[in-house]
């Protein structure tokens, strides 16, 4: 998938030390790992959303194949 977007955020020195090493721990890029996060936390949230809202976004939890695990 390509990338056109750009996102910035603020974090502080531990918040910073704790995505390098997370980072390091997944060996991906520090805005891989954050993706990766993103994602982890959305799936998790989701589980436990209502199927319209979990419908929309695509952190909704798929199904092997890559579909959603809802029928579309």
């Amino acid at each position: 998938m390509s990338r056109i977007g750009t996102f910035t955020f603020r974090v502080n020195a531990e918040e910073r030390r704790l995505l390098t090493a997370l980072a390091d721990y997944l060996q991906r890029s520090q805005s891989d790992a954050l993706r990766w996060l993103i994602r982890q936390a959305a799936r998790e949230v989701l589980t436990n959303a209502p199927a319209q809202l979990a419908h929309h976004t695509d952190a909704a939890p798929r199904v092997e194949g890559g579909e959603h695990a809802a029928n579309d």
